[in-house]
């Protein structure tokens, strides 16, 4: 059976994390053959796959040996995507039981919007809430539900953007599409380094590289 969403998972050097996300993301409140799940190794020099071994028979699994960024990961997941509509999840954040159902909702009982937005909640290393957050005001390149031709049309990822990826495709997607906003905070941003913004983490682990 084809799925309705397809959930990609860029991994990278994240075996703390990554089965929290994973555990999220399969207790759904959906059916289990309405999603998949895809996860992109991004050349992860861990154990990452040893921690996955346990849901290989419930995830799809990209193994990519060499390290090519984020917006590759991320536009190699969509190739390999079956769901009419697409939705990303960062490995180190989780996320609520109806984080695919409600935006699937919006978006399959109104054609004429084209991607829905969800709001989120920033969480600590322990998990404990730190503040809610509006995804207009505030937006992030997760908890945004896409229609999958769309995202083709549109070309996917810059992968020459390796920082700040999600600003420049969001520039280009609403150059051409709607984004509408649900107000439920569905998605859990987990703050890991207090003060030290993923932007900056990126940077440590891939360089100066990356455009900001």
């Amino acid at each position: 059976m084809i799925p309705k969403i397809s959930v990609i998972i860029p991994a990278y050097n994240c075996t703390k994390w990554i089965t929290r996300s994973i555990r999220s993301i399969l207790d759904q409140s959906l059916e289990d053959n309405d999603y998949e799940v895809i996860v992109v190794n991004d050349g992860s020099t861990d154990d990452l796959i040893q921690v996955l071994t346990p849901y290989l028979n419930q995830i799809k699994f990209i193994d990519r040996k060499e390290n090519k960024g984020l917006p590759y990961s991320l536009n190699e997941g969509i190739a390999h995507s079956k769901g009419r509509f697409i939705i990303r999840l960062d490995s180190d954040d989780y996320v609520h039981r109806d984080y695919l159902k409600i935006p699937y909702m919006f978006l399959s009982m109104n054609p004429n919007l084209d991607a829905v937005a969800l709001d989120y909640i920033k969480v600590d290393e322990k998990e404990l809430v730190i503040s809610r957050y509006n995804c207009e005001t505030d937006p992030i390149g997760c908890g945004i539900m896409f229609r999958h031709e769309q995202l083709i049309a549109l070309g996917l990822y810059n992968v020459d953007q390796k920082l700040h990826e999600e600003k420049e495709l969001m520039e280009r997607f609403q150059k051409q599409y709607s984004l509408t906003r649900v107000p439920l905070p569905l998605y859990r941003y987990r703050d890991r380094g207090g003060s030290i913004s993923k932007d900056e983490q990126l940077k440590k682990i891939y360089g100066d590289d990356y455009k900001n």
